[in-house]
């Protein structure tokens, strides 16, 4: 199940424009209903028996490169296509729809679908951070993993509707902490080493390391170590991406990982 959402979730968007997925979904759907019942189109089925069948294999073995799956974009781009050309039909399903304004219903959707890839192209995608940190964090974990520096780790987030985006792009589960707002443009660190010490530093404690996305402003500091009153190069930045073209606020993720024989093991409270 993983791998089908892999690829409809990841894989496909990055190969193909969204709207023009899912025009070309419905255009194979209206195919269906339109030629169920006609033998002479019946290969048309076959066609799109065939493209779910591959749709399918690909989402169990997984598109391992965009190459592989810019097939898709010849048989999407005409199954919309289709869809366009069929949606003057809809008066024989909505009598109320006059037909004089029905025939223009197909070049005005063709035309919001290159608008909106003409906009999407001029824009900055508003997840290029969460994206370009998440895969950086995702390759962190797996070769300290594969160092045997820790087993379980946790994310914390000072972004109250992002967990969600960190969770996805980083495959770590991520809570938000409200502590860990920003309050007159600057994080509390003495929260920042509370969360360590719950989270690493108690006899029932389950993780290992702690990941923290935080959004900072471009002229804040890189947070380290001594900032926060841990021992050297324990806590470290990771990853870090602007988060919008005007470059005020930075997105920059940081690790902490216990020095060998403290894990469990209370951390001395932050002096002022």
């Amino acid at each position: 199940m993983s791998a089908v959402l892999e690829v409809f979730y990841r894989k496909i968007p990055s190969i193909i424009f969204e709207p023009v997925a899912i025009c070309g979904l419905l255009g194979l759907i209206l195919a269906v209903i339109f030629f169920r019942k006609d033998w002479k189109n019946r290969y048309y089925l076959w066609i799109i028996f065939s493209l779910l069948l591959m749709l399918s294999w690909r989402s169990i073995i997984q598109i391992v490169s965009s190459r592989y799956g810019l097939f898709l974009m010849i048989p999407f781009s005409i199954a919309a296509g289709y869809f366009f050309s069929k949606l003057e039909f809809l008066n024989l399903y909505f009598k109320k729809i006059p037909l004089k304004y029905l025939k223009y219903l197909p070049y005005l959707c063709a035309g919001m679908i290159v608008i909106a890839g003409i906009a999407k192209t001029l824009a900055k995608d508003p997840y290029q951070a969460y994206k370009k940190t998440g895969l950086e964090t995702r390759q962190d974990i797996e070769k300290n993993k594969e160092e045997k520096l820790f087993t379980a780790a946790i994310g914390v987030c000072n972004q109250a509707a992002r967990p969600g985006q960190h969770s996805y792009y980083s495959s770590l589960r991520t809570y938000c902490h409200p502590a860990l707002i920003p309050k007159a443009g600057k994080i509390n660190l003495s929260k920042v080493k509370n969360i360590i010490q719950r989270e690493c530093h108690r006899k029932n404690s389950k993780y290992d390391a702690v990941y923290f996305f935080l959004i900072q402003e471009r002229k804040d500091p890189v947070i380290t170590s001594s900032h926060v009153q841990l021992p050297e190069n324990s806590f470290i930045l990771v990853s870090s991406e602007y988060r919008n073209r005007k470059k005020k606020n930075i997105l920059r993720v940081y690790r902490y990982i216990p020095p060998k024989g403290t894990f469990r093991r209370p951390l001395p409270k932050m002096k002022k």
